[in-house]
């Protein structure tokens, strides 16, 4: 743009038309504030993409973080799934024992009480006929 003005400026003073000085310095200096300004957005632009770049990491950061994350909470509950069963199956078995144990007990109870019953009538009969002395 300046080398531009600079051809322009130079055309003008040899085909000696008179163009006023401060108007060839004004277009001189909106060429160089046309130049600064678009370098200015030029670099906004590349911040901002810089930006855009830094931001999209910044959520494939977090996205694959919080992918980790549910990772490992759903080990962790299925670990507790497994140990929830684990003490499920104990109980049940804790279960089954005692009322097996329950229920043998009342068995051999049933069981003596008969044996004495049997034991206390043979020896009323025995004794009854004279068999013990």
């Amino acid at each position: 743009m300046i080398l531009f003005l600079m051809i322009k400026w130079s055309n003008i003073v040899s085909n000696n038309n008179a163009k006023d000085l401060f108007q060839l310095q004004s277009e001189l200096i909106d060429g160089k504030v046309d130049m600064a300004v678009s370098k200015a957005i030029e670099r906004v632009m590349d911040k901002l993409s810089v930006m855009d770049n830094n931001m999209h990491s910044l959520r494939h950061d977090v996205h694959v973080d919080i992918h980790g994350l549910r990772r490992d909470m759903d080990k962790q509950f299925s670990t507790l799934g497994e140990r929830v069963t684990a003490v499920e199956s104990t109980l049940t078995y804790v279960k089954n024992s005692q009322s097996q144990i329950s229920t043998k007990f009342i068995e051999y109870t049933f069981k003596a009480g008969w044996l004495m019953l049997a034991g206390s009538v043979s020896y009323v009969v025995a004794h009854f006929f004279g068999l013990i002395g």
